[in-house]
């Protein structure tokens, strides 16, 4: 698995693009909700997104890592959730105006997608730093296409990827 290193994704309208490609090749996406521990509530925006997608989620579970992250901070909750990536989760993924403001504390953080069970882009939003894995070259030409920068970083071991056999809720709807 070769990984990509992408850039663009700070422009709406390349964003926008973005998250229609995705979503159309995508089984699953994720994010991550952070809250303080001695804190009882999420932020506003936060909380409303979590009720929004409520219903598309596949399910939720407090996590250390996450596809492109490993935290070793046990103090504060993140609660990794994973979505069905469907079309009618595209008015609220655009409702955000670029990859880099899922982020706490106005959302969730790290918006990611899931092909085939595995995390095959993940976003780091507070670095501003996005990942692709591949080795599908029409993949790698539609990212072009959208007018996004794309920059070969190293190939990957498979057994390093992050995987979540949830993720490919098609297969268990069919």
């Amino acid at each position: 698995m070769k990984q990509y290193f992408l850039e663009g994704l700070h422009i709406r309208d390349k964003y926008i693009r973005f998250i229609d490609y995705m979503i159309s090749i995508s089984d699953a996406f994720s994010l991550v909700y952070f809250r303080y521990e001695d804190s009882e509530k999420y932020s506003r925006t936060a909380k409303d997104m979590k009720e929004r997608l409520e219903k598309f989620k596949i399910y939720r579970m407090r996590a250390n890592a996450w596809g492109g992250t490993i935290t070793l901070d046990k103090e504060h909750e993140y609660m990794y959730t994973l979505y069905r990536c469907v079309p009618e989760v595209r008015d609220i993924l655009v409702s955000v105006d670029n990859l880099y403001e899922w982020d706490y504390k106005a959302y969730p953080m790290d918006l990611s997608f899931f092909k085939d069970g595995y995390s095959f882009l993940c976003s780091t939003a507070h670095a501003s730093s996005t990942v692709l894995l591949t080795d599908d070259e029409k993949i790698l030409e539609d990212m072009k296409n959208l007018g996004l920068d794309v920059f070969y970083m190293c190939d990957v071991p498979e057994r390093v990827l992050f995987f979540d056999e949830r993720s490919k809720w098609k297969n268990e709807t069919e």
